[in-house]
């Protein structure tokens, strides 16, 4: 079987499929002696918080560390084993039609703090038998469309290496409310003004106007989970002002940041 990546892995399941049943669960595991673990009826996609594991499947040995998602279809079987004391939070879900069997793919995803987010979200809100609801089913897709979007920048192959790298790093750290375009630009190796015409040649926009929107994208994310206040929203991504979030996030959606809470 080709090698594939866990963003294909999704992207194939996800192709007019409709998820059809959910479960959140978290869970602990000590260290132990190689486990063999058969098929199941669902698909999992776990979030690893803590610990280290080795996953065996088809051919390939897979580590899963803290910070991974690890992604097994339904109906694979694999064996595993617990290498350091390992803490997680899977996803068990249900989509229309069938599937093949396909081994498990692990991934150390860009956009770690989103995904963390709607992972606990999504937890919490099952616990309080809130699994059937609409929002449960949007925080899911919106876990989905994340993982699918990690490696679907387009033409990404003809990017110059530094243009490439310093949108990824917008995308990974676009939470940190100390990045700057002058810092992307040193770590280019280019100067400010060199480094952001070049980012608009590229990408048609300004780094620092990406830089916004892709902060805005993600708070409407964790907004639509509501599971975070305003406040708490605009400091997970990277807004030091709450009015200055407020302002920009009117200004790009036409919602405020309550508004926005409130549709979802």
């Amino acid at each position: 079987m080709p090698e594939e990546s866990i963003e294909e892995a999704i992207l194939m399941l996800c192709i007019g499929e409709v998820v059809t049943g959910l479960q959140v669960l978290s869970a602990r595991f000590q260290k132990s002696e190689p486990v063999w673990v058969a098929g199941r009826p669902h698909h999992a996609l776990s979030l690893r918080l803590s610990g280290k594991v080795s996953i065996a499947c088809a051919g390939q040995n897979l580590i899963s560390e803290a910070g991974c998602l690890t992604f097994t279809p339904q109906g694979t079987s694999y064996e595993t084993e617990v290498l350091e004391p390992s803490e997680i939070i899977v996803i068990h879900f249900t989509t229309t039609g069938g599937s093949e069997k396909q081994p498990p793919q692990v991934l150390v995803p860009e956009h770690s703090e989103a995904i963390l987010s709607h992972f606990k979200a999504l937890l919490e809100r099952y616990k309080v038998g809130r699994e059937q609801d609409y929002t449960c089913l949007s925080i899911l897709y919106h876990i989905l469309a994340l993982i699918q979007h990690e490696e679907l920048h387009v033409e990404r192959d003809s990017i110059p290496l530094r243009m490439h790298a310093a949108r990824k790093q917008i995308d990974r750290s676009f939470g940190d409310s100390a990045l700057s375009v002058d810092q992307l630009a040193q770590q280019a190796g280019v100067s400010e003004t060199y480094f952001r015409r070049e980012f608009r040649e590229w990408f048609g926009t300004s780094p620092s106007a990406y830089l916004k929107k892709i902060r805005i994208e993600n708070a409407r994310l964790l907004l639509s989970t509501g599971y975070y206040s305003v406040s708490e929203v605009a400091a997970r991504c990277g807004f030091q002002s709450l009015s200055y979030f407020s302002y920009e996030f009117h200004r790009l959606t036409g919602q405020t940041p309550t508004e926005a809470m409130r549709l979802e």
